[in-house]
């Protein structure tokens, strides 16, 4: 019910200078909408040279998830792209 909203609030931050820093918390319901926003979002900023770094707990689920529901060029990029939980 929310995708445009979630994608348009995530497309904002592309109009700002300097990396995006996404967080998302634990628990967070995740369903297949939100995995195609985020690779949507992701496949955005590659196309204009943004880099956005992700603060997730429990990354390791969303990642699998990810690749279960085939979006493997995904769950690659997300990998790479966690900053490290203290």
């Amino acid at each position: 019910n929310n995708a445009a909203v979630i994608y348009n609030l995530l497309a904002e931050g592309l109009q700002c200078d300097g990396d995006l820093i996404i967080s998302i918390p634990n628990p967070f319901p995740v369903d297949v909408t939100f995995m195609q926003i985020l690779h949507a979002f992701m496949e955005k900023c590659k196309s204009v040279n943004k880099k956005v770094l992700f603060e997730i707990e429990k990354h390791n689920e969303l990642i699998m998830a990810l690749i279960k529901i085939g979006y493997c060029d995904a769950a690659g990029v997300l990998k790479t792209s966690i900053i490290a939980q203290g």
